[in-house]
């Protein structure tokens, strides 16, 4: 399995492909004003956790569910402005 991602930006686009092998689609990311992206790597990083873990949930399920989940790191979990793994939340709800 070859997975990427691509970005092209400039100050009036922001354009985001991701392909898992032949694969593709693009998402609709907004671009900053300033340049680059309105989401920042760290948000992506929270999504890209969040969206394994429904996937997994839908996998492990095989039936229909709803799942609504977070991840997040808790601002009381910045010493000295580190973040570690260990500071990861996880919460869900998951409905049969």
């Amino acid at each position: 399995m070859r997975i990427s991602a691509t970005v092209n930006n400039d100050r009036t686009r922001h354009q985001v492909v991701v392909r898992t092998d032949d694969r593709s689609q693009e998402l609709d990311i907004a671009a900053r004003p300033s340049g680059g992206s309105a989401v920042n790597g760290g948000e992506f990083l929270m999504l890209a956790l969040a969206t394994c873990y429904c996937n997994d949930l839908y996998r492990e399920a095989a039936r229909p569910v709803s799942v609504h989940a977070g991840i997040a790191t808790p601002h009381r979990c910045t010493p000295a402005g580190r973040v570690g793994a260990n500071c990861v939340e996880r919460r869900s709800t998951v409905r049969t």
